[in-house]
């Protein structure tokens, strides 16, 4: 079986700002098709990782491969970046003195005048921009800054699509259109994404990697890092979480010789268990948010789907696998 190169691959990576050690050998490799996700709580060198990545800043050392072949830094070309890799920043970096049209189509100089039209009427639908396409960059709200600096990356056809914290400004009916998009019609070879809502990471990343202080610190597939946290901090990026000691997990028949870490939906209502008393119970739209209490336990937190729960109530709790 023909084992498949990497799209990107980073090995040993270290970055520093002065004396100020931002990233500290860093490894992974980023495959053709994939999605990757990077968490960690602010200061922990996403950010710098993905202009490293974008070749808009410098290793210290290190190697940064795309397709075999070393991504050159600022310092190595005219105009700092890479032709096949384009990052959608937080700050959104748009030329400020340009116009909306001239910012979504400047990455398309090489196109024919009918193929740049072309290409701005064809974003400029789907990310709702016409009204400000005349406007200067500047002059736009900060959603909108948002989509611009989205459609002034997707129209290159990047390779690798690098997504530093990509929705903050959107609305949820567009962010969901934005990220239907990016996994089919705008879809490119890979991407990576740097975002702290954990229902983005979750749904478009194939794998994870989790940094704390500049290292990798933990790393698999969505679903490895979001069900098996290595700590309760990893656990929380991701979304509530309840941290048991071996001894009090034995109260819901779980067996193990370390702390252990049950989701929200992993608790359930049911007819024997463990007793506890609802002490908050909050909605949440498709269902409801409910903390208890559990003597020798504290509290734990659940779903419930039901109805609401008053404050008081006694409830008992089972474990669902």
């Amino acid at each position: 079986m023909t084992k498949t190169n990497p799209i990107l691959k980073v090995s040993k990576l270290h970055f520093s700002y002065g004396d100020k050690a931002i990233l500290k050998n860093v490894s992974f490799r980023l495959k053709e098709g994939e999605t990757l996700g990077i968490i960690g709580e602010s200061g922990s060198g996403k950010t710098s990782l993905l202009k490293l990545l974008g070749g808009l800043l410098k290793a210290d050392s290190g190697e940064l491969l795309f397709e075999g072949n070393p991504i050159p830094g600022p310092d190595e070309r005219l105009i700092a970046g890479h032709e096949h890799i384009k990052l959608v920043h937080q700050d959104f970096d748009l030329m400020p003195y340009l116009s909306v049209k001239e910012n979504v189509l400047r990455h398309s100089l090489s196109e024919s005048q009918s193929g740049r039209e072309k290409i701005l009427k064809h974003f400029q639908k789907q990310l709702k921009l016409m009204e400000v396409s005349g406007n200067r960059a500047t002059d736009t709200s900060g959603g909108q800054k948002q989509r611009i600096a989205m459609a002034t990356a997707v129209s290159a056809s990047p390779d690798v699509l690098l997504l530093d914290e990509p929705f903050s400004n959107l609305d949820y009916p567009l962010k969901m259109d934005l990220i239907h998009l990016l996994k089919t019609e705008w879809k490119p070879r890979a991407m990576i994404i740097v975002t702290h809502e954990p229902s983005d990471i979750l749904q478009m990343a194939d794998r994870i990697l989790v940094m704390s202080k500049g290292r990798v610190v933990q790393r698999g597939t969505a679903h490895e890092v979001y069900q098996y946290p290595k700590n309760e901090s990893i656990g929380k990026l991701l979304g509530a979480i309840n941290k048991l000691s071996a001894e009090q997990a034995k109260l819901f028949g779980i067996s193990s010789e370390k702390e252990v870490y049950l989701r929200p939906h992993q608790l359930v209502i049911g007819d024997s268990g463990v007793e506890g008393e609802v002490k908050s119970c909050r909605f949440m739209g498709a269902t409801y948010l409910v903390e208890v209490l559990v003597e020798g336990v504290s509290c734990l937190t659940m779903f419930y789907h039901r109805s609401r729960l008053p404050t008081g109530t006694n409830v008992t709790i089972c474990y669902k696998n």
